[in-house]
């Protein structure tokens, strides 16, 4: 019996934690994502190459990143709650695309194309990047120092679809 897929839209932050820890759990032990039985097989790897999006709504700027939370005498930094939420479902959207593919290992290299609402001078992309990088961390690849090669740019904007189009590959 297979066990009901983990819905990432309704879990709580904790919960998206503990479940990563068991899926790197699992790929460390040779277990599928789901269910008892080992592999009989290698977790699929599939193409040296991930294609994946992101909705632009859930995209929240770097700049936005820490708040400050006041204990005791002083303030300390933490996420703020938009990030949070945003890293959550982004995870959420990139899983719901990949599936159970295995994290690319070694270098990679990363290509964005910002597909936004509208032309905005004030928009600056660069902001965006390390929430990026955050949600594909542990899903598409291992670690984001892994990534050697990065580019970034601006696409035709579309009132209807904007979202942020990602090419990950692996550099030989």
């Amino acid at each position: 019996m297979t066990p009901a897929r983990f819905d990432f839209s309704t879990a709580s932050p904790a919960d998206v934690r503990q479940e990563a820890m068991r899926r790197a759990d699992r790929r460390a032990r040779g277990l599928p994502l789901s269910g008892d039985a080992p592999l009989v097989r290698e977790v699929p790897t599939g193409p040296q190459r991930r294609d994946v999006w992101l909705s632009w709504s859930l995209l929240v700027a770097d700049n936005a990143k820490w708040g400050a939370c006041p204990r005791g005498k002083g303030a300390a930094l933490v996420l703020t709650k938009p990030y949070r939420e945003a890293k959550r479902l982004g995870k959420a959207q990139i899983i719901e695309q990949i599936g159970e593919l295995a994290p690319l290992e070694g270098s990679v290299r990363v290509s964005g194309i910002f597909i936004e609402p509208n032309r905005s001078s004030r928009r600056d992309l660069s902001n965006y990047m390390k929430l990026v990088h955050d949600i594909l961390t542990g899903l598409v690849y291992v670690d984001d120092s892994q990534i050697d090669d990065v580019h970034w740019s601006r696409g035709t904007p579309n009132i209807d679809a904007p979202r942020l189009v990602l090419t990950i590959e692996a550099i030989p």
